[in-house]
């Protein structure tokens, strides 16, 4: 199962179809704790902040992407 459905947050999350839960070892990192299923924070600030949006928009101007 994907790691983007297994915790609370990120199962709750809009982008979890975008995310995929993202990159585990971050999350254990980041979460100081082996927690393979827990957030990985650095991908949260990237969705949620709109930065995915604003990224994809300068690639489809520059020709690629659909």
């Amino acid at each position: 199962m994907c790691p983007a459905y297994r915790n609370a947050a990120c199962g709750e999350c809009a982008n979890k179809t975008r995310c995929l839960g993202c990159c585990r070892a971050k999350a254990v990192d980041e979460n100081g704790a082996p927690d393979p299923m827990g957030r990985d924070r650095n991908a949260c600030r990237f969705f949620l902040s709109g930065y995915y949006d604003r990224a994809r928009k300068v690639l489809e101007s520059l020709g690629f992407g659909a």
